[in-house]
């Protein structure tokens, strides 16, 4: 009896994976496709293979030995996560596209976009019209991949706040904060 308490308790001593592994291709829209869900991973990688590890709440994805994307495992079937930061490369080369694109709106339906974002995008909208409008708010985007978001976001208020309405003064903040 205490031999078998003492076989049950001990944990291996090696590392075992909790995760299936999966390589699914990258379709033409940057998703890779998983148990009937697709996820978005860097544009870049669109064409290419690369390896899916398949966790009980999480999906992560890798390219080259580096995680390119992680999401949250879908539940049901035939669903799409996609995030903003995946599609910034081709937003920057379209920017009108920003607007309708489903990223942007999972990105307001999960609560990972400010509001102030919006108002600034107004802003600039009523002053510059719609296209350049865009293209500024890309750029304002891509400033999330050198500095911290909460950052960017706090020079997007200031920028408001000082009626400055341009994504080359959050462009300014950014860089020459001291958060």
């Amino acid at each position: 009896r205490d031999g078998e308490r003492m076989l049950l308790n001990t944990l291996p001593t090696e590392p075992h994976p909790t995760w299936e592994e999966a390589t699914p291709r990258v379709d033409l829209k940057a998703l890779a496709t998983v148990r009937t869900n697709r996820y978005s991973v860097p544009a870049s990688l669109a064409g290419l293979k690369i390896r899916a590890r398949v966790g009980a709440g999480e999906i992560s994805f890798w390219h080259d030995g580096k995680q390119v994307a992680r999401h949250e495992r879908l539940a049901g079937k035939h669903q799409i996560s996609a995030q903003l930061d995946h599609y910034l490369d081709l937003l920057a080369r379209k920017p009108g596209a920003l607007a309708r694109s489903l990223a942007l709106r999972q990105e307001r339906d999960r609560g990972d976009w400010p509001a102030c974002f919006d108002e600034l995008w107004t802003r600039i909208q009523e002053r510059s019209g719609r296209q350049e409008a865009a293209r500024q708010m890309v750029d304002v985007l891509l400033l999330c991949r050198e500095h911290d978001a909460s950052v960017v976001q706090l020079a997007v208020c200031g920028a408001l706040t000082a009626g400055s309405h341009d994504g080359r003064a959050v462009k300014l903040l950014v860089d020459t904060s001291v958060w």
